[in-house]
């Protein structure tokens, strides 16, 4: 139906935004390791990457928890979070 979307749609958006997420952690990640080394004139380098990463269609939308759809950033913020809480965190 139109305005449905399938389990394997949401799970492909889900997917999609873990691997932006994993992305963003290794760009800062890496630049806390650089600039602890003592990286000097790389300046132009951490100009480049976040322009070059600007390019390619981000996630502009993301399901909640109750299915319903949203767009807005602090809420798709809210989302990631909670899911990686969830994911990360071990009840046993």
């Amino acid at each position: 139906m139109l305005g449905e979307v399938s389990s394997l749609e949401k799970a492909r958006l889900q997917v999609h935004e873990v691997e932006n997420i994993r992305e963003e952690f290794r760009y800062h990640n890496f630049q806390t390791k650089w600039t602890r080394l003592g990286g000097k004139g790389s300046g132009e380098f951490f100009q480049i990457v976040p322009q070059k990463n600007s390019h390619g269609p981000g996630i502009r939308q993301l399901y909640k928890e109750d299915g319903t759809l949203t767009q807005d950033p602090e809420e798709m913020r809210l989302v990631a979070t909670n899911f990686y809480k969830k994911l990360l965190s071990y009840e046993g």
